[in-house]
């Protein structure tokens, strides 16, 4: 994983995906946490963006995902617990087969990772307002309007 600390500092390299089927957009949190996120996870050295999401995705979800396009590329700053997080995210647009068992949106459902307990869950897009506990925050807006071409944002949560 592309993780670097100095001292209470942290960078990040990661990439996410946004998911959006049917109205809903596809959220993950890690159980006990009490705001929700985009599904990704850290890009490993000498692997792309890309091809890290279609990775981390087949192993949080247990099924390939088709990437379609890359929406933003982030640079987030914020706080969690006493760390400071430096995150470069590569956010893109992506679908889940047809096949796919949880595309009913009635139910929360774990990830495929037995090791990492992360929780999974649709919620309908008229849910995410400036009030919705989504990170960054950046995305309660941005989600009802993607962009047609890759867009760079700073964000400071």
């Amino acid at each position: 994983m592309l993780t670097f600390d100095r001292g209470k500092n942290r960078f990040n390299y990661r990439t996410v995906g946004l998911c959006i089927h049917d109205h809903h957009v596809l959220l993950h949190q890690m159980e006990g946490d009490n705001y929700w996120a985009l599904p990704g996870g850290r890009v490993e050295m000498l692997e792309n963006s890309k091809d890290a999401l279609e990775r981390e995705m087949k192993e949080e979800l247990g099924d390939k995902v088709k990437v379609q396009r890359l929406l933003w590329v982030m640079e987030t700053f914020f706080q969690h617990e006493t760390r400071h997080f430096h995150e470069l995210g590569f956010y893109y647009l992506f679908s889940l087969p047809e096949s796919f068992p949880y595309l009913d949106k009635t139910e929360s459902f774990h990830g495929a990772e037995e090791d990492v307990p992360l929780v999974f869950k649709w919620f309908p897009l008229s849910e995410i307002r400036k009030d919705f506990s989504l990170h960054p925050i950046f995305l309660r807006k941005a989600i009802h309007d993607l962009p047609t071409e890759t867009v760079h944002v700073i964000q400071h949560d």
